[in-house]
């Protein structure tokens, strides 16, 4: 396992991980860092969030779909498509 995926918290991994499986919608901090918003990003994150964000855009861009992230519009679509399920269909 990659370094970097370590050093995300486990709560955060499992959402990103359902984010990307089931399209299940994330917490605030989770789809602004999604979505390309650091504003948001830092707004709604609390101190071990801020502390694993690196690590978890390594695992965004290293690890999951580039159609699932990088903008709001990215992100409503991975939810209301059902993530990877309907993507394979």
């Amino acid at each position: 396992m990659e370094d970097y995926i370590q050093k995300i918290p486990p709560a955060i991994k499992t959402s990103l991980d359902l984010y990307v499986e089931k399209g299940r919608s994330t917490g605030h901090f989770l789809k602004a860092v999604l979505s390309n918003n650091l504003t948001g990003a830092v707004g709604h994150g609390d101190e071990n969030s801020m502390a694993a964000l690196k690590h978890i855009v390594m695992y965004m861009y290293n690890e999951m779909p580039a159609s699932c992230w990088g903008d709001s519009t990215a992100v409503k679509n991975w939810i209301a498509n059902g993530g990877r399920e309907d993507e394979e269909e």
